[in-house]
């Protein structure tokens, strides 16, 4: 398979982006496990039941942007997932990832 290319510019803007979107995905995390903290404080939910989810929101997160691989792969499923918009990518960018993003929302 061949290599994607993109500008430097675009390769700057899709790292800025995978960062923003593992920033956002920690945080939806982090209010995830307090929502669950605060359940079980409550007693709405078993403590075991609370650490399993726990447990499986502190995994890997699946915006990695791995040396050698599509930069755009990662911000492409960011989009498809939710935590980045269209408004947070430049039209260029946009264009460059447009069918990753087609294929990741699939």
């Amino acid at each position: 398979m061949s290599e994607r290319r993109y500008t430097q510019t675009v390769r700057r803007e899709l790292s800025r982006l995978v960062e923003l979107a593992a920033t956002r995905e920690s945080e939806s995390r982090l209010r995830e496990i307090s929502s669950l903290v605060n359940r079980w404080k409550k007693g709405s939910t078993a403590s075991s039941d609370a650490l399993i989810e726990i447990s499986r929101l502190s995994g890997s997160s699946p915006v990695i942007w791995s040396d050698g691989a599509d930069p755009g792969v990662p911000v492409a499923h960011a989009v498809a997932v939710g935590f980045l918009d269209r408004k947070d990518i430049s039209d260029s960018a946009w264009k460059a990832i447009e069918i990753l993003i087609t294929l990741a929302g699939i």
